[in-house]
Order: structure tokens, then C-alpha cells, then sequence
């Protein structure tokens, strides 16, 4: 259990440090689907079958040299009548863990699957559009799809073994025969043959077990190989290789430098078998360039797809530019400490993430890495300035209410209240930069008005951009900048 929990962990430490771009590769994220699905099992179970193999391999050996000191053509049969059984049971772990492999895709499709029938927000649209049948249908059929994979792979095994299983009793059998004809030529004892005989039981039922563990650990090294070979999965380097620098004065200008950026969509295989994301659906981003003065507000405006978010992920380093630059006092961000300049930037997702296993205040302080150790009336503050701390004082267990459905003490929220809660996550972080995307989407215009006051005005020497689709929302920002088509409109 204690090698399970750490491989779980480690597995799950690695995967959630891989950027983003290997999580959209389709076949990379098949592999950590497998790893995290299956590799911690099959990890654990290679380490703990290891001295059973040796101690399997150990008992044969010793049985077959008893057999060499009287014959030695009975020790090369005995080991011939294992061969076709070992090669079919390789043959057959071989095919299962190709299962794994070809139905991770299809593993994923039934997570999200269920994630409609369980999850309490999902399952309240999905009801009301009677669409239950739909998803129910869904799983069905994609466990069914593994199902058949791996009964094909169990029939395929049964017609191998029969023929392997022969062999090796007709083997045995002619083994048995030279013995008996010893004892029937006066050449061996009764007593002797019994000895030798039981040697032989021994050898089979040691030969067995080590064929099933060498199979076995064929097929879970495999999954050990997955998961090293996820471990091994790496960024690419960025155009500028990071010295660890960071910034000891106040920031003073973001400059962006005719940036151009384009998301991977797919995959091809290289002349080695390995994938590699080499097609794109063409720039998000082109030539980009605009000034950004430290400690004013900015407006980011632009119709959906015109590269606003993609902006904000470029300044986050989620991403790097495919071309370009982004200087922060004139130094291009990827020679920061990448940790150190994720901790200079704040932002608020416009699918921000709910927390809805944690109470209120837990899910306010998750804004900064310190802020468990933070004094309660910081949280109290960012909650006010999220214009939801008088919503929050008003429930019967106020900062300890579970945020979401289905917990001891749960509250339901609405969608502007889950929002609140989220911004004033990003307000507790207390970011030198922080990023607002779509902040008010979920809110009535009364609090959206009070929420645009608490950013451009209770966030002093903060760098912060809002962007948003609306222009009106952004009338007292100090800048407004209008993106079209990857690029500066007007300013």
C-alpha cells in the first residue's frame, strides 16, 4: 500500500508539472491517461513479484541441474516443453497491455461521460434536456468497445495455449517414459524413480508460476516503461533559456514585440515512432505588438477568437510566443525563474475553477501559496472587495460554508456568487499583475458596476487588464486597447 501511495502521487506530482501544450497532444495525453489509470497498479505489482520470479527461477534451476547429473537430453526437453508456453504467454500479456494502449482514448470518453451522470451542475442540464439515455448509452457502448478488445484478446490466447500446452505435456510425458525405462532396465531403484518423479511434479508447478510471473512482469513492465516515459515527458526549450532572474525593482512596462503564437491542435508520428505535435490551425496571434505602462489599468477588448485570452496565457508563461517577445522593464519573461514570475501574476480564468469540495474560506486563500498563514481579515478584505463578503456573513456558517452540492454543509450557489468567490480569490492574491478575464460575465449590473470600482481603484501600484467583450465595462480604464484578427486595432 505504501508503494502504491507514493507511485500515485508521484505519478499525479508529475503529470499536473507537464504544460499545457502536452496535455492538448491527443496521444501524449492517451499515455498519461494509461499511466494515471493503470501504471501505479502495475508499477506496484512489478516490485512486489520480483522475489516470487526469483524464487520461481531458483526452484527450476535447482530441479533441472538434479535432472542434468542423470540426463541431461531430460533437462533440454524440460526446458523446450516451456518455451511455446512462455512465448504465448508473453504473446497474450503483450496483447492486454495493447488494450491499455488502444482504448486509453476511449477510457477518457468514458470519464467525461460519467462526469455528466454524477456531477450535480452537468446532471441538472442534462436531465432537464432529457439526455440521461443518451450518456447512459454512451458508457455502455465504450465498455463495451474494451470488453471486446479484451475478450478477442482472451480467445486469441486460448487457441495459442492449447497447441503449447500439448507440447508440453507430450515433452513431459516422454520425460516420464525415459525414467520408467531406467527403472524397467534395472538401472534405477524404485525408490529413485519416486524421487526423481516428485522432482519433476516440483519443476512443473515451479515452471508454471514462473511462466505466469515472467508474462506477467512482461506486461506490467511495459506500464513501467509508460510511466517513465511520461515522467520523461518535457516542455519545449523556449526560444530564450531561463538564467533564474527576477525582478528586484517595481514593474514599470510590459512590452509585447511583434508576438505571433499558434495553439497545437494535432499529432503526427516522426520517422522514430515517437508523437510529435507538428499541426496547427494557424496564428491566434500575428506580429502582435503593444506598450503597457506599470500600475494602470487596461482594457482588452475584442470579439471571441480575435486572441485576447491567448494574450493573457502568453503573459502567464502558460505558453511561450511562437515568435516574438514579451518584455517585462525590458527583459524578455523567459529568462525569469518560471515559479518566480508565475508567483508576480494573478488571474481570473473566465472558466475559473470552483473548489466546490472546499468551505469559502479555503477557496479565497488557495490565491496565494502562503495563505493559509494569512490573517483571516485579508480574506474578509478580498471578499469585500469581490462584493460577495455580506452574502457570505448572512449564511449560517459563513466562511466555513462547502462551496458545492453533495457535502456536510454544503451551500448551492449561483453561478455570480461562484464567480464573486473566485475573484475574490485573485484580490487576495495581491498580484503585482493581475489579469481579469471576462470578470463579470455571471453578474447583474449593479455588482458589476461595484466589482470594475474595486479593480481600478482598491488595487494600488497593481498592473491589471480586464478583458472583456464589452467596451462600456471598460470606459475608466486608463487604456483600451481593441484587438482584431491577432493584432492591435486601435489603442
Amino acid at each position: 500500500k505504501e508503494l502504491f501511495q507514493f507511485l500515485a502521487v508521484a505519478i499525479n506530482r508529475r503529470v499536473s508539472e507537464l504544460p499545457l501544450r502536452i496535455h492538448e497532444d491527443s496521444a501524449k495525453k492517451d499515455l498519461i491517461t494509461k499511466v494515471q489509470e493503470k501504471a501505479m497498479w502495475y508499477a506496484a505489482g512489478f516490485m512486489e513479484r520480483m522475489p516470487y520470479l526469483l524464487q520461481n527461477l531458483g526452484r527450476a534451476v535447482i530441479a533441472l541441474a538434479v535432472f542434468a547429473v542423470l540426463d541431461w537430453r531430460i533437462s533440454l526437453m524440460l526446458v523446450i516443453a516451456a518455451i511455446p508456453r512462455l512465448v504465448v504467454n508473453l504473446r497474450y500479456n503483450h496483447a492486454l497491455w495493447l488494450v491499455e494502449t488502444e482504448t486509453a482514448e476511449v477510457v477518457r470518453k468514458f470519464w467525461y461521460s460519467r462526469k455528466f451522470l454524477v456531477n450535480h451542475d452537468d446532471l441538472t442540464e442534462v436531465k432537464l434536456y432529457q439526455n440521461v439515455p443518451f450518456f447512459v448509452g454512451r458508457i455502455q457502448e465504450y465498455l463495451g468497445d474494451i470488453k471486446d478488445r479484451e475478450v478477442a484478446a482472451e480467445k486469441r490466447y486460448l487457441k495459442e495455449q492449447m497447441p503449447a500446452l500439448l507440447f508440453s505435456e507430450c515433452i513431459t510425458g516422454v520425460c516420464v517414459w525415459l525414467l520408467a525405462s531406467l527403472v524397467l532396465g534395472g538401472q534405477m531403484a524404485v525408490g529413485t524413480f519416486a524421487f526423481y518423479f516428485g522432482s519433476l511434479v516440483t519443476f512443473r508447478l515451479a515452471q508454471n508460476e514462473l511462466i505466469q510471473n515472467i508474462g506477467s512482469q512482461f506486461r506490467d513492465g511495459k506500464f513501467v516503461t509508460d510511466m517513465y516515459r511520461a515522467f520523461d515527458l518535457e516542455p519545449e526549450l523556449p526560444v530564450v533559456k531561463s538564467t533564474g532572474t527576477i525582478l528586484s525593482e517595481q514593474i514599470k512596462e510590459i512590452r509585447f514585440e511583434n508576438v505571433w503564437f499558434e495553439y497545437p491542435f494535432g499529432h503526427e508520428s516522426d520517422e522514430n515512432g515517437d508523437s510529435a505535435i507538428d499541426k496547427t490551425e494557424g496564428p491566434v496571434l500575428k506580429g502582435l505588438s503593444l506598450r503597457i505602462a506599470g500600475g494602470s489599468s487596461v482594457g482588452i477588448v475584442a470579439e471571441n477568437g480575435a486572441g485576447k485570452s491567448t494574450l493573457m496565457k502568453l503573459l502567464c508563461r502558460l505558453y511561450d510566443p511562437t515568435e516574438g517577445r514579451i518584455l517585462v522593464n525590458g527583459i524578455d519573461i523567459r529568462e525569469f525563474d518560471l515559479h518566480w514570475w508565475q508567483s508576480q501574476v494573478g488571474i481570473l480564468l473566465q472558466n475559473f475553477t470552483r473548489y466546490e469540495h472546499l468551505n469559502i474560506e479555503e477557496a479565497i486563500r488557495l490565491g496565494r501559496t502562503d495563505g493559509f498563514s494569512v490573517d483571516m481579515r485579508a480574506v474578509e478584505h478580498a471578499a469585500r472587495l469581490a462584493d460577495v463578503l455580506g452574502y457570505i456573513l448572512s449564511l449560517e456558517r459563513g466562511f466555513e460554508t462547502i462551496i458545492g452540492n453533495g457535502f456536510e454543509g454544503a451551500q448551492n450557489f449561483s453561478g455570480g456568487q461562484h464567480q464573486k468567490i473566485a475573484l475574490a480569490r485573485l484580490f487576495f492574491r495581491q498580484a503585482p499583475i493581475s489579469i481579469f478575464d471576462e470578470p463579470t460575465s455571471a453578474l447583474d449590473g449593479a455588482a458589476e458596476a461595484r466589482v470594475f470600482d474595486s479593480i481600478l481603484e482598491e488595487m494600488p501600484g497593481a498592473t491589471r487588464l480586464i478583458i472583456s467583450h464589452r467596451l462600456y465595462t471598460l470606459r475608466k480604464a486608463d487604456q483600451i486597447v481593441l484587438l482584431q484578427d491577432g493584432r492591435v486595432l486601435e489603442s
